[in-house]
């Protein structure tokens, strides 16, 4: 009972768990490849009770077989990490894991969409995510329909909650045009009223990005891996987001091969936000070597905003 440490790191190892779990003095719990059962099949609910708990890790761990669930009671708890890199097998049941984390500020996700198992219960009257991180892994036979409804409810359980997001999906996983009937959207979520910095790790096309940036209008920094589809249409002074009028100061592009639709965006960026101190751009490999173009690129780009220097 005086534990307050523990590190399990394990290689496919079955553990037993009893129905109700309380350890008073538990402030870290870092686990890895870790089955947790039951004594019977579809048991009734866990309770784990970790009052102290501040750090909770685990890295391909299930639980199986408990029919209502399994909730932590975790009121302390501080940074949440739950992490998948395996394939589980057809014939296993998961099972629904429950965080009750009011004071959570650092979550990081990382998993299977068909492996949907982990909800979080917050306060959102007070709850404050400093810093969310979230990578979605699309098996061949998620649908992208499941795929966009799986983004939207992970991200509406703190949408509104988080400083920084990390959001690390397919293209498609952000396309809700993709069948008559209309499926949920991230843009179907609650404005991002805390957000400040948003980091997109894959491609994102131009209506996404701007539904993004509408829904954060206090957006400071701006991190992308690279746009595509930004049509003449969106450079309209009506799609203007807010956050460019008086937040937006830093915009960072990867992956920058100088083509039409990326130095659109980078024009309706530069010319829009008012108050935009740096803008840095990594171009690839053969855009360095074709010199000629990306000395015009580089030329074109800083006639966009003469009194802003863009880094490349």
């Amino acid at each position: 009972m005086s534990l307050e440490i523990l590190v399990l790191k394990m290689n496919g190892c079955d553990i037993r768990v009893p129905t109700i779990v309380s350890l008073s003095y538990l402030t870290v719990l870092e686990l890895s490849g870790i089955t947790f059962t039951c004594k019977t099949f579809n048991d009734s609910e866990k309770l784990i009770n970790l009052p102290v708990l501040r750090k909770y890790e685990a890295e391909n761990c299930s639980w199986l077989n408990v029919k209502g669930g399994v909730t932590f009671e975790v009121p302390l708890l501080e940074v949440l990490l739950i992490k998948h890199t395996l394939v589980s097998k057809p014939h296993e049941s998961h099972t629904v894991v429950k965080f009750c984390a009011p004071r959570l500020n650092d979550f990081t996700y990382s998993d299977f969409v068909l492996r949907y198992t982990v909800l979080l219960d917050l306060d959102l009257s007070t709850a404050r995510i400093v810093a969310a991180n979230i990578h979605l892994i699309k098996l061949s036979e998620d649908s992208e329909e499941n795929m966009a409804t799986f983004a939207c409810e992970v991200l509406k359980q703190f949408n509104n909650n988080v400083e920084r997001l990390k959001l690390e999906v397919s293209k498609n996983m952000y396309d809700y045009h993709l069948s008559p009937v209309r499926v949920p959207a991230l843009t179907d979520l609650d404005d991002f009223g805390m957000l400040n910095r948003l980091e997109l790790v894959r491609e994102v096309t131009g209506e996404v990005l701007l539904d993004f940036l509408q829904k954060s209008p206090f957006l400071e920094t701006l991190v992308i891996f690279k746009v595509v589809e930004f049509d003449e249409e969106f450079s309209n002074p009506d799609n203007v987001p807010f956050c460019f009028i008086s937040n937006l100061q830093v915009l960072k592009l990867g992956h920058f091969d100088g083509n039409e639709q990326e130095l659109r965006f980078i024009k309706f960026v530069m010319e829009n936000a008012l108050v935009l101190k740096r803008a840095s751009f990594s171009a690839v490999r053969s855009l360095h070597i074709a010199q000629v173009k990306f000395e015009e690129v580089k030329k074109k780009i800083s006639s966009f905003k003469r009194s802003l220097e863009a880094i490349f």
